[in-house]
């Protein structure tokens, strides 16, 4: 599995019966280091396995990234953009 592919498989073509008895498939996950795993779902639904970061020993986990913190400062760039343009245009009509 790679990003190429989502991190998605599709296995098919398992046997369903095996001596008169419904084949129940499982997925497992090899361990990750510094990493727990987390595997939900069914053989109809399908399965879905999860590593989160789980620091052991006092490490510090990699920082979230930090998405729409700069927001305000975008939007006083914007304003303070437009008061600019306005007073330009303004200054342009006084001179002309």
């Amino acid at each position: 599995l790679d990003e190429s592919t989502e991190w998605k498989a599709t296995i098919s073509e398992l046997l369903v019966y095996e001596n008169g008895k419904k084949i129940e498939y499982t997925v497992t996950e090899d361990k990750i280091e510094l990493y727990d795993t987390v595997i939900s779902g069914d053989m109809e639904e399908g399965f879905k396995i999860e590593n989160f970061y789980s620091p052991k020993g006092g490490e510090t986990p990699p920082p979230s990234p930090q998405t729409g913190d700069n927001v305000m400062i975008y939007i006083i760039t914007l304003i303070l953009s437009l008061i600019g343009m306005v007073y330009s245009f303004y200054l342009k009509k006084q001179y002309n």
